[in-house]
């Protein structure tokens, strides 16, 4: 998956030093050729309180695997994450 899969980055501003990252960011990997896609996401210190979004590609996607604890929802518009606690991680596999 994350060999092939196309990845894309989503990201707030983290700060001013790479040494002492704050607020959060996401990967999404897309493997066309197998319908999947891995988000993984983590925060830094003082992260976003809003949720988090990550448009997906057209079609209809389902999660399939959720580890941590992101309360994922999606909708038309694509993956919403809810605001993640600092330094926390989730990653999500969703299938169409």
């Amino acid at each position: 998956m994350i060999r092939d899969g196309i990845p894309r980055l989503y990201q707030q501003e983290l700060g001013k030093s790479y040494r002492y990252p704050s607020g959060r960011q996401a990967v999404r990997f897309h493997d066309p050729q197998t319908g999947r896609i891995l988000v993984v996401a983590h925060s830094f210190e003082a992260p976003e309180e809003s949720p988090l979004h990550i448009p997906l590609p057209a079609g209809t996607w389902k999660t399939t695997r959720v580890f941590g604890d992101p309360s994922p929802t999606l909708r038309t518009d694509g993956l919403h994450l809810d605001a993640l606690p600092g330094f926390s991680g989730a990653a999500l596999l969703l299938e169409s």
